[in-house]
């Protein structure tokens, strides 16, 4: 989301004449890309780029001919989310399903491996970003919130753990600086951090739409003494001095005017030519001739090359745009008349009224109250992701992954009364704390709880899916930890990387999307076996629910469509392209049936909702006008309308 002072900052006066150059004209875009979510150019100046949903890295010259795929065909790679270039030429690869780092020569075998899931030192959690210069790896270990140091053998030197851990902190990159410290973005805390030799700690940014503020950060470049930080929910790239990195005893404030910004937030579906959607990675040149950035739900890499002046030019007919909205997350939940999306931008819960008063005209979801908001009080949020709602008692449970809670909130509706809007319809009840040892009892775990989905049986049992850990939680009604479910592993009764679940319409079973596994597991909660639905037919497994005749929907956002299983696990049908038109998605995540037994799809980097039959057949769409128009008015559509 990109506030109107966020924009102010793109119209800053021009530069002199003889103003220092800036990395900013833009040169040309490399389309067709399959979740580009890293990127690095090596010493040839040739660019490198993650694919995380293909599980390979491409590599392109720079004016976009591909010359390489990595792609190993034995032990592949799992969801990759991190890349670099070595000085030698040797390519370092987060493999991050696999807990692991590999290393390839010049021509693409690979050489070297090192790492796997675990606590200890060289043992990762989902590695992310990753560098190297002449003597050292560093590499980000996003799930044990820390950042290793490796040398090129893949010995263990050390491990840097993210001071302040209380502020939800996660690392998502690392870059050397020239000086050898080690820079590290931190994307839970939305900040900067360096460490010197010493081991001292320096910052720069905190929350916020401001220059020199960040809203979850993902990605770091090095252009010789600048340091340009991808801020993803701002849609925009920051460029500052690495001297801008201070420690406390020497700045008053963590928050520094870059020395400019580079893109504004693209408006239009598709929209590109240095507008920006969602920024991930961004990496400069060697040479410093080029830049380059990705943009994993545009599927697209952007490349920029260096132009006169100490700032881009200002856009002049993006001067007068409004506000951007916010957008529809990857969550949502639905239950009588009401459905609740999670809106990640603003750390909100959307409450809707889905009622349709009047059949002869079918109505969107309209919005009629918000709740939340960024904190670590009762009932704001850091990370809202999983919901549940029970309408007869007038219940909201919201997962707070950032803060490792689960909130409970009630709300007040008469259906008896026409649609309004009323925010202040929801109050905060009570808040499970995952950081509490009670939150599991005498059970020890790995990792604190990463609560990321939630459900609740008709005897009011609570279950909680638990990203970090792989597991489900269950709770009594008191919210008293009884029992957990599954743990690391490729077993039917075990998870790699679960992302959803959903409750058998009888509540006697359970189905979680298990993304890393490529697959969906239905487990029992009572007697029998566990059964293992989608393997060797599902990409990138995200959303799932289970109609009243118990069949399984699975959105597949690795390949854009959603899978239909019957009771035996066999796929019965699906439907879905990639695109924007009717009946197609791009990234569907979150499913849910309403009480009209319509199934409901968060299209999610279409920034939409879809509303189908059982059957996949269009009903509806709701959203921002230019994204749900395509699917409303096909015989409109006009795929140049929609390009860069």
């Amino acid at each position: 989301m990109l506030g109107p002072l966020a924009l102010l900052a793109c119209t800053l006066p021009s530069p002199a004449q003889d103003s220092p150059t800036h990395l900013g004209s833009w040169m040309h875009t490399i389309h067709g890309l399959t979740t580009p979510s890293s990127v690095a150019v090596g010493p040839r100046q040739n660019i490198h780029v993650v694919e995380t949903s293909a599980h390979r890295v491409r590599v392109f010259d720079k004016d976009g001919k591909q010359l390489e795929v990595i792609s190993p065909g034995a032990d592949p790679m799992c969801l990759p989310l991190g890349v670099a270039v070595a000085p030698d030429g040797r390519r370092l690869v987060s493999d991050s399903g696999n807990h692991r780092v590999l290393i390839f020569d010049t021509q693409g075998n690979r050489v070297a491996a090192f790492g796997s899931l675990g606590t200890g030192p060289g043992q990762f959690h989902t590695p992310v970003g990753i560098d190297a210069n002449r003597e050292e790896i560093v590499v980000a270990d996003r799930g044990n919130r820390r950042v290793q140091v490796f040398d090129h053998k893949g010995t263990h030197l050390r491990t840097l753990a993210l001071p302040d851990a209380e502020r939800g902190s996660w690392p998502s990159d690392v870059v050397l600086s020239p000086d050898g410290d080690v820079t590290v973005l931190d994307a839970g805390g939305s900040r900067v951090l360096s460490v010197d030799g010493d081991g001292t700690w320096s910052f720069l940014g905190e929350f916020g739409f401001f220059p020199g503020t960040f809203a979850t950060p993902q990605g770091l470049g090095r252009d010789g003494d600048k340091l340009l930080v991808t801020d993803f929910e701002n849609h925009r790239v920051q460029v500052f001095p690495f001297s801008a990195i201070m420690p406390p005893s020497k700045a008053r404030s963590s928050v520094a005017s870059p020395n400019y910004i580079l893109g504004i937030h693209a408006i239009r579906p598709r929209e590109g030519r240095g507008k920006m959607h969602y920024p991930r990675d961004v990496a400069v040149s060697p040479d410093g001739s080029f830049a380059v950035l990705v943009e994993p739900w545009d599927g697209r890499a952007q490349v920029f090359a260096r132009a006169a002046g100490a700032q881009p030019e200002p856009d002049t007919q993006r001067q007068v745009t409004g506000q951007a909205a916010a957008h529809y997350g990857m969550h949502l939940a639905s239950d009588g008349p009401i459905l609740v999306i999670v809106e990640p931008e603003t750390a909100e819960v959307l409450i809707h009224d889905i009622r349709q008063p009047r059949p002869e005209e079918r109505l969107p979801p309209i919005l009629v109250s918000r709740t939340g908001g960024r904190g670590r009080r009762l009932g704001l949020f850091r990370q809202p992701t999983g919901l549940s709602i029970d309408y007869e008692r007038r219940s909201l449970l919201v997962c707070d992954t950032g803060n490792r809670r689960l909130h409970e909130l009630t709300f007040r509706h008469d259906p008896d009364k026409e649609i309004e809007q009323d925010f202040e319809m929801v109050s905060a009840v009570r808040m499970l704390d995952f950081q509490q040892p009670a939150a599991t009892g005498s059970t020890e775990l790995p990792w604190s709880v990463k609560p990321i989905a939630v459900t609740t049986r008709e005897d009011g049992t609570l279950l909680v899916l638990d990203g970090a850990n792989a597991m489900v939680h269950e709770y009594n009604p008191n919210w008293e930890y009884t029992r957990s479910l599954g743990g690391h592993g490729t077993n039917a009764n075990q998870l790699e990387d679960p992302v959803d679940m959903a409750l058998a319409p009888n509540g006697e079973s359970l189905y979680i999307t298990d993304r890393a596994g490529a697959r969906v597991v239905r487990w029992p909660l009572g007697d029998g076996e566990a059964q293992i639905l989608g393997a060797g037919v599902l990409k990138v497994p995200h959303g799932v629910a289970v109609g009243g005749d118990g069949r399984v929907y699975v959105s597949d956002s690795g390949a854009h469509r959603v899978l239909v299983f019957n009771q035996a696990g066999e796929e019965v049908a699906r439907f879905g392209t990639r695109g924007l038109i009717r009946g197609s998605f791009d990234s569907p995540r979150g499913l849910v049936f309403n009480e009209a037994g319509e199934l409901i799809v968060l299209d999610h980097a279409n920034h939409r909702g879809i509303i189908v039959s059982p059957d996949g057949e269009y009903v509806d769409a709701f959203g921002p006008r230019s994204y749900i128009r395509p699917a409303q008015r096909p015989e409109s559509f006009n795929e140049e309308d929609y390009s860069e």
